[in-house]
Order: C-alpha cells, then sequence, then structure tokens
C-alpha cells in the first residue's frame, strides 16, 4: 500500500486582472498596503477589501478640500487657490510633491539647438559635469541618484542634458569646461535634463530648479601686492641732528636757512659716492670736505 503526499494547490498568476491593476494603481499613490499579491486570489480580494476604506477616506477629504474652495472661490487670492491645489494634490497622493506650474520658455528655440564649443563634440560634457558638482553641491545628490537608478533598471540612457549660454557668443566654449573668451564678461549657464528631445523646447513648459548658484570667474592678469615685516637696522641713530651757524656778519633770514639745508643734502650725496667711482680722486676719501681753506682763499683738498 503506497501514500503519496497531497497535493499543493497550484499557484494563480493574478497579474492582469481588473484588481489586480487597481491595486497596482493605488500604490502609486502611496496607499499602505496597495502592492498586490501575485499568486492568490483570495488574498488579492481581501487586500482590496483591507484597502478601500484608505482609499474613500482620501477621497472624501479631497472633496471636502474642493468643496470649501468653491465656496470662498471669489475672495480668494491667486496664492490661496495654489495653496488649495497642494493641498488636494497631497490628499490625492499620500504626501507633499513640488507642483510644476506651466510658464513661458525665457530662450530661444537656437540657443538650445545650437550647443556651445565644448558641449557639441562632446555629447558626455554635461553629464561629466554634473558627476563632478554632485561632489560639492548637496542639491544635486537626489538628481544624480534618480538618473543612475532609472538608466540602471531600463539598461539604457532616459535622460538627455542640454546646455544653454547666454548671451551667445560664436565659437566660445561652455563656462562648464572653459574660460569665457572675453575677460570680465558675464555669462548665464543654464543645464536642462528630461526625457524628452529639449532641442526643440520652447513654448510653456513645467520644470524645477533645482540648485542655482553664482561664481566668480578670475581675471587672467590681477595686479597684487606683497608685505611683510621686518626689523629695522640697529646700527644707526634713532636721530639725525643738523647744526648750522650763520656766515661772518650776517644774521638768520628764511632764504639762509633753506640755502644752508640745501648745502648740506649736498655734501652729504658728496659724503656718500664710493672711492671706485671717484677714481683717482679717491685718495681723498674719506675726508671732511671744506668749501674753504684755512686762510679762507679757495677750496680745500690737503686735509
Amino acid at each position: 500500500m503506497s501514500v503519496s503526499p497531497p497535493k499543493m494547490p497550484a499557484a494563480v498568476d493574478v497579474r492582469g486582472s481588473q484588481l489586480f491593476e487597481a491595486l497596482m494603481r493605488l500604490s502609486y499613490f502611496n496607499v499602505p498596503q496597495a502592492i498586490p499579491e501575485l499568486d492568490d486570489p483570495a488574498a488579492l480580494t481581501a487586500q482590496a477589501e483591507a484597502v478601500l476604506p484608505a482609499v474613500k477616506t482620501r477621497r472624501d477629504d479631497a472633496q471636502g478640500i474642493l468643496r470649501r474652495a468653491r465656496e470662498n472661490d471669489a475672495n480668494a487670492s491667486p496664492e490661496q487657490r495654489i495653496r488649495t491645489a497642494r493641498a488636494v494634490f497631497a490628499m490625492i497622493l499620500g504626501r507633499e510633491y513640488p507642483v510644476m506650474l506651466r510658464f513661458q520658455m525665457p530662450l530661444q528655440s537656437e540657443t538650445l539647438s545650437d550647443q556651445p564649443v565644448g558641449v557639441s563634440s562632446d555629447p558626455h560634457a554635461a553629464a561629466g559635469w554634473l558627476l563632478k558638482m554632485v561632489r560639492v553641491r548637496p542639491e544635486l545628490v537626489p538628481l544624480r541618484g534618480l538618473i543612475t537608478t532609472a538608466e540602471a533598471l531600463r539598461d539604457q540612457p532616459l535622460f538627455a542634458f542640454r546646455v544653454a549660454q547666454v548671451p551667445t557668443v560664436a565659437g566660445e566654449a561652455w563656462t562648464g569646461v572653459a574660460r569665457p573668451n572675453d575677460e570680465g564678461a558675464d555669462r548665464l549657464s543654464l543645464v536642462l535634463t528630461g526625457n524628452g528631445d529639449l532641442s526643440a523646447l520652447g513654448g510653456e513648459i513645467c520644470g524645477l530648479v533645482l540648485d542655482q548658484w553664482a561664481e566668480r570667474i578670475p581675471s587672467n592678469y590681477e595686479m597684487t601686492g606683497l608685505t611683510f615685516h621686518f626689523d629695522a637696522p640697529t646700527s644707526r641713530p634713532p636721530q639725525s641732528l643738523l647744526l648750522a651757524v650763520p656766515p661772518e656778519d650776517a644774521t638768520w633770514d628764511f632764504g639762509l636757512v633753506v640755502d644752508t639745508v640745501r648745502e648740506a643734502f649736498a655734501l652729504a650725496r658728496i659724503r656718500a659716492v664710493a672711492p671706485e667711482t671717484l677714481g683717482e680722486y679717491g685718495q681723498h676719501i674719506p675726508a671732511v670736505f671744506l668749501s674753504q681753506d684755512l686762510d679762507m682763499t679757495g677750496a680745500a683738498d690737503d686735509v
């Protein structure tokens, strides 16, 4: 007599059923426990019944916000209407998300279609620039993580990059890879990314500003100065004294004082001349220079 083990019920793939698809869509709206079971129709039904009350509560709360907004719409400001829309979105989606409003594209289509030098020749220039910027700009880290995860799951490039630089100068490189041609010129550089064709971007668009900053471009040449502290020589006197006496039979006046000071400077320069400069007259150095001899008849050179 042989005994065989009881047969286990075969797993049923419920993917493709309406209940499965409904639960899957609800999971996109952050409904707790809405990710559907894959192989048990009975558990799938029980799961839907457990999730349904939370979905109805969200629907009723969102309708209540809209009803109160319609009652006060006549006196509501644009800012109040935007806050109401964000509250409805947060109620439906289960959490707050950035709301992208439409705005007019401020750039001409030619600015995006004609890429600057350094980007047109290297299609990965903007992506490489982003890899460098995430090291110093924390606001760009989530973007890089999103791009890396999405492209790893799909195993293909999903995000295109486009660079716009204003004002547009023919033959000038993008400031992300090179300096502007004009010294001291200002440049506005925009790096755009998305999952569509950005070369023909125009009209009304939606988007998020992830990060922005101003960066000073250094000049090619700068006039600089250098200062340093040093100890003054200690072998010189702290002050100098010029002692002058008036000539015989003369009294001091302003002109005589000026001439005396000028003569003192001239004599000081003569005494500062080195022997090699004087040549054959160097034998008289050092000496005290006297304007007249002892007899006061002429210049003295034998002292």
